[in-house]
């Protein structure tokens, strides 16, 4: 194995294990179960929501689109992207985004 091989399986190796410990804090099934009992289809993570920027490169990395994938199963699409968002006395910024839909 070459070291630029060993260097991408640590990297995935470690993004896997921060995934494991953010996806149990953030209770996402928990949240999900009441965005359903609300009526909605789906639920948005947005980037200007996330605290520090540690986090929201890890995130909004697509490693963790896909971990999520696998992790909420079948019948979930999973979409990341940006969007912009308006403030009242500001001007409009980019935002990223990860959907997750169930209808």
């Amino acid at each position: 194995m070459s070291l630029a091989d060993e260097l991408k399986q640590r990297k995935i190796k470690c993004h896997k294990v921060w995934f494991e410990r953010w996806y149990a804090n953030l209770q996402l099934e928990k949240t999900l179960k009441i965005e359903a009992d609300k009526g909605e289809g789906s639920y948005m993570i947005v980037s200007d929501k996330v605290d520090s920027e540690y986090s929201r490169s890890r995130i909004f990395n697509e490693l963790t689109a896909e971990l999520l994938g696998e992790k909420l199963g079948e019948g979930f699409e999973i979409r990341t992207g940006t969007a912009q968002r308006e403030h009242v006395f500001q001007s409009p910024t980019n935002v990223e985004i990860i959907i997750i839909s169930w209808e």
